[in-house]
């Protein structure tokens, strides 16, 4: 069976093209065990994680590991804020907690509202980036996120308008997961993945791949992480860390 990794040195080093890659784990809220693994292993790997934290679900026991993983290792761990409540506030379609039925006025209160929470519990741990809830905003969101000074916006595609307000436009190119027909979600085939991931650190400067640590499959995530972490093509790196953001 072809192994796309096996081929992703040669061409990458064919290609003289070095590219930034980093992952980012939505939904952190409460300390849970799923959580918990993900960590560690990133950690075991030496690999840097982008945690999405909701601040209406920070509770007081995630807040504490989550600075002191931070203070412990602030290379591997960003904190930035996913939202404010992670809830639907659209009248219609899709899921959206920042739609454009929303004022700037309400979405400035909201984004705010999250930053001072994750201020307050994070402290210095906390990194000025943002993603909003299904990926989802609009534009007096991006005018919110501006005006407050955030530096990074990272959704599921590149969004006009992002870097108008002074902030990297960073989104995340491979999605591990999809919907399962019976409902909830399954990972999509290893193969695929690794297949994509090839392709796309190949060609593009920035690759991003999204996780949910609820449904997260350590087994895999571990050999693909195996699989690049000491190619000299690759770099990974954090939100803080990226090229034009120190």
């Amino acid at each position: 069976m072809f192994d796309p990794l096996a081929a992703f040195p040669d061409n990458m080093m064919r290609k003289n093209h070095r590219a930034q890659l980093f992952f980012r784990d939505d939904d952190v809220g409460e300390w849970d065990p799923s959580l918990a693994s993900l960590i560690e292993l990133f950690i075991s790997r030496g690999v840097p994680l982008n945690l999405a934290v909701v601040p209406a679900w920070l509770d007081s026991k995630a807040a504490r590991r989550l600075a002191d993983l931070k203070h412990r290792r602030p290379d591997l761990f960003c904190l930035y804020q996913h939202g404010f409540r992670h809830i639907n506030h659209a009248r219609s379609g899709k899921r959206n907690e920042f739609p454009p039925s929303r004022s700037y006025g309400e979405q400035l209160n909201d984004v705010r509202a999250g930053m001072e929470i994750l201020k307050k519990e994070l402290g210095e741990a906390f990194f000025p980036a943002f993603t909003p809830p299904w990926n989802r905003c609009s534009p007096a969101t991006l005018d919110a996120l501006g005006d407050l000074g955030f530096k990074v916006f990272s959704c599921d595609a590149p969004t006009p308008g992002a870097s108008d307000r002074g902030m990297m436009d960073i989104p995340i190119t491979l999605d591990v997961l999809l919907r399962a027909p019976e409902g909830g979600w399954r990972w999509r085939k290893p193969h695929t993945i690794m297949s994509e991931m090839v392709e796309q650190l190949a060609s593009l400067d920035h690759v991003g791949v999204m996780l949910h640590h609820q449904h997260a499959n350590l087994e895999f995530l571990d050999i693909l992480l195996g699989a690049v972490s000491d190619h000299p093509a690759v770099r990974f790196v954090s939100f803080e860390r990226m090229d034009g953001n120190g």
